[in-house]
């Protein structure tokens, strides 16, 4: 057995002995015991952790970065399966669009070009243009790169669905 599925089983025996009725009526020498093992499980796994960042490439540390915008856009912003199958169309793609034109405008160095951009990508928002907040460039593409999943997950469901 790996040290990861080592961690794992352990790390989910943990958690049902931590069940709070369970561990309440334990003994407090159980007790000790489940939260020693709780600790050495939660090291364990930061270690794993560190040991697999630190092996990562660049690119993968970018698909995880906007792996992880689209789980805050789901957790913080609302962003879900059956929202994102309310945007037929390709409302999603367009947001990412949006956020991409406008980090191709911050790299013109012509005024004009610059501007208009930025316009085309004001343009492309597709919902009201109080919500279009674009970051800093490499922010607004991993926001892009996140919307671009949820479109593409989005297509896939609507595949499916229609047989």
């Amino acid at each position: 057995m790996s040290a990861r599925t080592d961690i794992l089983t352990t790390a989910r025996a943990c958690a049902t002995a931590i069940d709070a009725d369970a561990f309440d009526l334990a003994p407090p020498h159980e007790q000790r015991r489940i939260l020693f093992q709780s600790q050495a499980v939660l090291r364990a796994m930061a270690t794993l952790i560190e040991t697999q960042d630190a092996h990562m490439t660049p690119s993968l540390r970018v698909a995880v970065e906007i792996l992880d915008e689209r789980r805050r856009q789901t957790q913080a912003e609302g962003a879900s399966n059956e929202a994102d199958d309310q945007y037929g169309n390709a409302q999603l793609a367009r947001a990412a669009a949006a956020y991409a034109l406008d980090t191709a405008a911050c790299t013109y160095v012509d005024p004009k070009s610059r501007d208009w951009i930025a316009g085309s990508a004001r343009a492309l928002w597709p919902w009201d243009a109080s919500t279009y907040n674009p970051k800093a460039a490499r922010r607004n593409l991993v926001r892009a790169g996140a919307l671009i999943i949820a479109e593409i997950e989005r297509l896939d469901r609507a595949a499916v669905s229609n047989g």
